[in-house]
């Protein structure tokens, strides 16, 4: 038999031992790879494609936001004086909902309540001891035993000694309440003139003085807390000796009223061409809806301007008010200021007199806004939360930017925004711009306390297009109610403003309706009219009485001031001209004015009133046929 060598033997795998079969081990492996291969190439494609994406719409990275921080307010003052035309909303909403888990009410922890009570109480005092002597500073003119007839008396102490009735029943106070110094009064050389001086501890007793009926700043002069008042001075004010509750803790406090239900939105928007502000053209929508539960309500008001001739219409209304407008629902109403015929209603004639008086301060307005916002700028009074991004809203790319306010800039700003104020005459105009107390409230630990509580609960936003143009403006604030309002427990009031600009510098067509109806032609307008005429005319009675008590005459009626006054008003208001007559003698007299119905109405020295057909009836000096 022939032997083959086959040479040194390699040792074979023992396949079943180690249980490894190649072919299957392959199939197991490829299908992994595969995957892993397909979903990096997914997620390769899925960055590029949001890269992509955030590129062409200026997403994150590829942001590029019209305004950094430093130039925000300043490059936005600058592209709204580019808007031309536009279209306008402003809209505020408020309504019940869960609280939020962070939500808190507030709570003052301050303890100088009882310090700040007693400054109110002494305020009080120092009021209603000043009302008492200047009224009897007045009455005394003629009746002081220690100085001349028709002087004021030569000091306080003869004034608070004066025996007359008056005064002892007055109980005159002369010593400030707190410090027990006697106030300070000085008597003008002549004697027909005084200086009572007083320093208060309040901002606010100083702020109810300027309010104050009749107030003056020449005849009350006022000097940081010291307020001096004159013989001219209105002798009554009325101060609280309760302090106010602050904002915060009032505004929760009033949620006690509200129903856990409640939700209520109002709306204006407005389309108007700013080219020419002299004879700008704009439309005007106002819509608010309420919902407290068991109540509901909606109103929708239009108007609009074309040529310099109003027109209005009422879509919605509760009947309760609709008389108030003279006006059916639906019909458009048109008022031609340039025709005396179409005056009269109080509303309609506001509307050319706040444009007038816009326009009136529109320059200055203007600068002190310019002025303001370069003084928020050097103080960093508007920071970002974080940077501004992009995003799509209602199918416009938005550039968005959260604001906040820096606590530390707010006095600086304010300070010197008063100063500016000081400079122009729209002090006068808008006393409501010039507020030093404010000043104090700002360096007072209450206005910390309350500002820390602002920012944990409200938001500002702005958005801008991508051309730089303001497009939303978004304040909200969530309102905590105390914990001891059982019907809001584990609830939040939510309040949000917003103001929407759309269609920049786009045309602007405005149509004056045609089926608009004169207003004068609307009974319920005449009836209107016919009203104040005879509230007009009735004053005159009292007048008359006044004039013959100092005269014993009326003869000069006709031509007292009072009766000018009166027929001036009807005259320019309603256009009635030479259809107010009167009549004046001795002994009676006799006036009266034409109706939108053909009638005459009448008042006479006799205290008559009354409506006659008759064109004749002033003709013998009293009312009558």
């Amino acid at each position: 038999m022939e032997e083959t060598y086959a040479g040194p033997q390699s040792p074979q795998p023992n396949l079943q031992q180690n249980n490894f079969t190649p072919a299957y081990n392959a199939q197991k492996k490829s299908p992994v790879k595969l995957i892993l291969i397909i979903s990096t190439v997914i997620i390769i494609l899925g960055i590029v494609g949001l890269g992509v994406y955030a590129y062409i719409f200026k997403i994150g990275p590829f942001s590029n936001s019209p305004y950094t921080e430093k130039t925000l307010l300043s490059r936005i003052l600058d592209k709204s004086s580019k808007i031309k035309s536009a279209s306008y909303s402003l809209s505020a909403s408020f309504d019940i909902g869960e609280r939020d888990a962070d939500a808190k009410p507030f709570v003052t922890k301050l303890s100088n309540a009882e310090e700040t009570k007693k400054k109110y109480e002494n305020d009080a005092k120092r009021v209603q001891d000043i009302s008492s002597l200047l009224s009897s500073l007045r009455y005394c003119r003629s009746c002081s035993k220690n100085t001349k007839y028709n002087t004021y008396p030569i000091s306080l102490e003869s004034l608070k000694t004066e025996t007359d009735y008056f005064n002892s029943y007055r109980k005159l106070s002369i010593e400030d309440p707190a410090t027990k110094a006697q106030y300070t009064y000085k008597l003008t050389p002549d004697g027909k003139n005084f200086n009572l001086s007083v320093t208060f501890e309040t901002s606010d007793a100083v702020s109810a003085i300027k309010r104050s009926y009749k107030f003056s700043p020449t005849t009350t002069i006022i000097n940081g807390k010291m307020v001096t008042f004159t013989k001219d001075s209105y002798d009554y004010i009325y101060f609280s000796s309760k302090p106010p509750k602050p904002f915060l803790v009032g505004l929760s406090d009033n949620l006690e009223y509200v129903p856990s239900e409640v939700k209520v939105s109002a709306s204006i928007s407005a389309q108007a061409e700013l080219s020419n502000p002299d004879s700008a053209n704009w439309k005007f929508n106002g819509d608010a809806t309420g919902d407290f539960g068991d109540l509901t309500y909606k109103v929708n008001i239009d108007a609009l301007r074309k040529d310099n001739i109003y027109y209005y219409k009422i879509n919605n209304i509760p009947s309760i008010f609709s008389g108030f407008w003279g006006v059916d629902k639906g019909q458009w109403v048109k008022v031609d200021p340039s025709k005396a015929s179409s005056k009269g209603s109080y509303i309609v004639n506001q509307l050319p007199e706040a444009e007038k008086k816009l326009k009136e301060s529109r320059e200055e307005l203007s600068d002190l806004l310019k002025k303001a916002i370069t003084i928020a700028t050097n103080n960093n009074l508007i920071t970002l939360k974080k940077s501004p991004y992009s995003e799509r809203i209602n199918g416009q790319q938005l550039y968005r930017y959260d604001l906040q306010i820096r606590k530390e800039s707010i006095l600086p700003f304010y300070q010197q925004l008063q100063e500016e104020i000081s400079k122009t005459n729209l002090k006068n105009e808008y006393p409501m711009l010039e507020d030093t107390g404010l000043i104090e409230y700002l360096q007072s630990p209450e206005f910390g306390e309350a500002f820390d509580y602002y920012q944990k609960n409200t938001n500002l936003f702005l958005w801008t297009d991508e051309q730089g143009f303001p497009a939303i403006i978004s304040y909200s604030m969530r309102i905590i109610p105390q914990d001891s309002t059982a019907q809001l427990k584990d609830k939040q009031g939510n309040l949000v403003f917003k103001i929407k600009l759309s269609d920049i510098n786009k045309p602007v067509d405005i149509k004056a309706p045609a089926d608009a109806k004169d207003i004068q032609s609307n009974p319920y307008y005449q009836k209107g009219i016919d009203s104040s005429i005879k509230s007009y005319m009735s004053s005159l009675v009292v007048s008359g009485e006044v004039l013959y008590d100092s005269n014993k005459s009326y003869s000069k009626l006709c031509s007292d001031k009072s009766y000018l006054d009166t027929k001036k008003s009807i005259d320019d208001t309603y256009g009635s001209g030479s259809k107010v007559t009167c009549i004046a003698q001795s002994q009676k007299w006799c006036a009266s004015a034409l109706l939108s119905s053909g009638n005459y109405f009448c008042v006479d020295s006799r205290g008559m009133k009354k409506e006659d057909p008759n064109s004749g009836i002033c003709s013998s000096g009293a009312c009558g046929s």
